[in-house]
């Protein structure tokens, strides 16, 4: 028979083996504050399906040596671990998969109460649903030993404020995949530990405003937030993510309104591939030594115009996967919007230099030609450059060539002039008659050829410039 009481049920201060309250309807409140439950390879609270109509408090002293067991269970006005210390030498010292609480679930100190709260053998908080805060201050989680899980709370669902900060350390995984927050979560100065894997894993998280990682927050090991959606700032100020050495901060598909990397120990990459951002704030100096950057948008980078074009392309140059055309164009179009149109044409120079890593042979030759004579299009002025120094060279050739090396093509030639002769050779769209009159001999003809060949590539190069094609990809 389950157990119906039709007010509250004080357990205060109880020692005992273990307390069954499967199923059990408490109207009131339900207190085990200060209880000692001790059953360490068994469940010391079974509360599977238990249904509180008010709060529920088990800290203060609250000491449990095995699993406590609330899957499914329903407390109505919050539920406080503060103060408890639990162990389980078995498993999860808390199991509470599918557990739904209201106002608030402490789960570590709480305002006027620096109790902290200890729990050895790690949570399962696997579709938990808090309908207020849930608060972890000072709170010292380690995994079972079989595992490295100090908090799997896939599905976790609260609609305040996720507090994981003020001394919160956890020595396993903090799982939060799938998780929804509907206020901010703070991690600031928490430090998680788990060397060999992820540290924190919260890929599809949605929260509607920020993640703070900041103020010492020390992750050891990997840190996801892979397709996470954050309405807020996503904020590493301060963050140390050094440990290991060959650590990654994934990042990919998350969109943020902020994103702040200016982590005090940054990781060794950040994978930034297809997260979208409104603004991004970032330090040179924090950069990590290797970045993926392929689909990665912005709209704007704040405090950009203190960190130079060339500096900024050298983020671009750490790009762990190579030459990519589009984190070039993110950029072009990122200082186009803002105004700067010289640090927009050096992006756009930069990729078409680098791209030429990736060309082959006859490409890199092209690519070569239209940088040397046009600058890829946007310093075409260079062609008339080029057209006058071919004409000048070509012309004291072919004056000192006439008249032994110059042969008449026709009975009345024109006057012979080296300089129109040169440009008219140069020149393979106009005929200023010349050509038509006069032959070279000998080795002045591989002058002559020389020329034509790099009359055609020089007009070649202008057309494609002033029509833009040079430009797109």
């Amino acid at each position: 028979m389950q157990l119906d009481v039709r007010g509250n049920l004080i357990l205060d201060g109880l020692t005992a083996t273990s307390v069954d309250l499967r199923g059990a309807q408490i109207s009131g409140f339900l207190g085990l504050d200060g209880a000692i439950l001790t059953d360490p390879y068994g469940t010391t609270l079974a509360g599977g399906a238990l249904t509180v109509g008010q709060g529920m408090s088990c800290g203060h002293g609250f000491t449990s040596k095995g699993m406590i067991a609330l899957y499914g269970a329903r407390v109505a006005q919050g539920l406080s671990f503060t103060g408890a210390t639990l162990e389980n030498a078995a498993g999860w010292a808390l199991d509470a998969q599918g557990m739904h609480v209201g106002k608030y679930l402490f789960l570590g100190s709480s305002i006027g109460k620096p109790e902290g709260f200890n729990a050895d053998g790690g949570l399962r908080l696997i579709d938990v649903r808090v309908d207020g805060f849930m608060c972890c201050w000072g709170a010292h989680i380690k995994p079972h030993t079989e595992f490295d899980v100090a908090i799997a709370g896939r599905g976790l669902i609260v609609t305040g404020n996720l507090m994981l900060n003020e001394g919160f350390a956890a020595d396993g995984a903090v799982y939060l995949t799938n998780t929804q927050v509907g206020e901010e979560i703070d991690l600031e100065g928490a430090i998680l530990s788990n060397p060999q894997g992820y540290a924190l894993r919260a890929e599809r998280l949605t929260v509607g405003d920020s993640v703070l990682c900041t103020k010492g927050f020390t992750a050891q090991g990997a840190v996801s937030l892979a397709d996470s959606k954050i309405g807020g700032r996503l904020d590493f100020t301060g963050a140390r993510l050094h440990e290991p050495a060959a650590n990654t901060l994934d990042l990919r598909g998350m969109t943020a309104r902020t994103l702040i990397t200016r982590a005090a120990a940054p990781p060794d990459k950040i994978d930034l591939r297809l997260a979208s951002v409104i603004v991004l704030d970032d330090d040179p100096a924090t950069w990590p030594a290797r970045v993926l950057l392929r689909g990665f948008t912005y709209e704007s980078m704040e405090h950009d115009r203190s960190v130079s074009v060339t500096t900024r392309l050298g983020w671009l140059e750490k790009d762990a996967e190579g030459y990519i055309p589009q984190p070039y164009e993110q950029l072009v179009s990122t200082y186009r919007r803002a105004g700067q149109e010289e640090a927009d044409r050096k992006v756009a120079l930069a990729k078409r230099r680098r791209q030429r890593q990736v060309l082959n042979p006859p490409a890199k030759i092209w690519n070569w030609l239209l940088y040397l004579t046009i600058g890829y299009g946007y310093r075409t002025w260079q062609a008339g450059l080029w057209l006058l120094g071919l004409t000048l060279a070509g012309a004291a050739v072919f004056a000192h060539a006439y008249p032994a090396g110059m042969i008449a093509t026709s009975r009345h030639p024109m006057p012979f002039n080296a300089p129109i002769y040169a440009l008219d050779v140069l020149l393979p769209i106009i005929n200023l008659g010349q050509q038509d009159s006069w032959q070279p001999a000998g080795i002045v003809l591989g002058v002559y050829w020389a020329l034509i060949i790099l009359g055609w590539a020089l007009t070649s190069a202008l057309v494609a410039g002033l029509t833009g094609i040079i430009k797109q990809d």
